[in-house]
């Protein structure tokens, strides 16, 4: 077995979506491996058809050890 790091990004998402007629603004974090698994978070979000914006922010990059 071999100890691999990877490091990981982490990411403020920031999104707009009307609801009720008005405009609700929230923000989760979120961890992930690379770009690809960034884009198919924003993706999700645009899937809601209430959803109008995302923006990410990177704030933090860490490392995670991996056992293969």
């Amino acid at each position: 077995m071999s100890n691999k790091e990877t490091v990981y990004k982490v990411y403020k998402i920031t999104y707009k979506q009307r609801f009720m007629g008005k405009v609700i603004v929230d923000s989760y974090e979120r961890t992930v491996k690379d770009d690809n698994e960034l884009r198919s978070a924003i993706n999700a979000l645009y899937d809601d058809p209430h959803v109008f914006s995302v923006s990410s922010e990177e704030v933090a990059e860490t490392l995670k050890k991996e056992e293969s």
